[in-house]
């Protein structure tokens, strides 16, 4: 179970990365170094998954606890 937890959160960093701009700075000023090489299209769309992807963990969560 870990082994799989492990190669999707390895996968798809949408998985972690709202959080991890939520709670650390360095990793939230290293990301906006990295957006400002790229496109606004590009900016849009990770900060878009970033989100959907926490709402969903939420929903899950929320999910298993309560149903």
């Amino acid at each position: 179970m870990i082994d799989f937890l492990s190669e999707v959160g390895s996968s798809v960093p949408w998985i972690y990365r709202g959080w991890l701009l939520l709670v650390s700075d360095t990793y939230r000023d290293e990301i906006r170094n990295n957006w400002r090489k790229e496109s606004l299209f590009y900016k849009v769309f990770d900060i878009f998954m970033s989100l959907v992807f926490m709402l969903f963990e939420v929903y899950l969560v929320y999910w298993i606890l309560f149903s």
